[in-house]
């Protein structure tokens, strides 16, 4: 990874997502090879999957987990010398699991791996933890 890298990195330039739907915040590390990331954001207020009692709604991770994914290729686009912020989009979910509630004020990691790649289609494993570092 070259010097010019110091961790945690903005994630909002490196996605094409934009407020009020950009949730990500940080990417706090890259491996070396560039195939795994830890992004890290926090669940605020005005955060539109958030309801009238702070409660995030399940199926948003989804959505985190994907700007996640859309965070560590624009880095590695980025670090290439390419520009970020193409477009992309999911075509399936398999295995998704959502255990408790994620609320207002709650920390959030999201483990991003890449998997094999089939011409413009990308594997890519996500886990989102709930770290509560308030």
């Amino acid at each position: 990874m070259p010097d010019k890298y110091t961790f945690p990195v903005d994630a909002a330039p490196l996605t094409p997502h934009e407020p009020p739907i950009l949730m990500v915040e940080t990417i706090d590390s890259i491996d070396d090879d560039a195939k795994s990331a830890v992004i890290g954001l926090t669940i605020r207020q005005d955060n539109p999957f958030v309801d009238q009692n702070g409660e995030l709604a399940p199926e948003a991770l989804l959505e985190i987990m994907a700007q996640a994914a859309a965070a560590q290729d624009g880095f590695n686009i980025k670090r290439d010398g390419g520009t970020p912020g193409e477009k992309g989009f999911i075509t399936g979910i398999s295995k998704f699991a959502a255990t408790g509630q994620v609320k207002v004020g709650d920390q959030l990691t999201v483990k991003v791996e890449l998997g094999p790649q089939f011409e413009a289609l990308s594997v890519v494993f996500c886990e989102t933890r709930l770290d509560n570092k308030k």
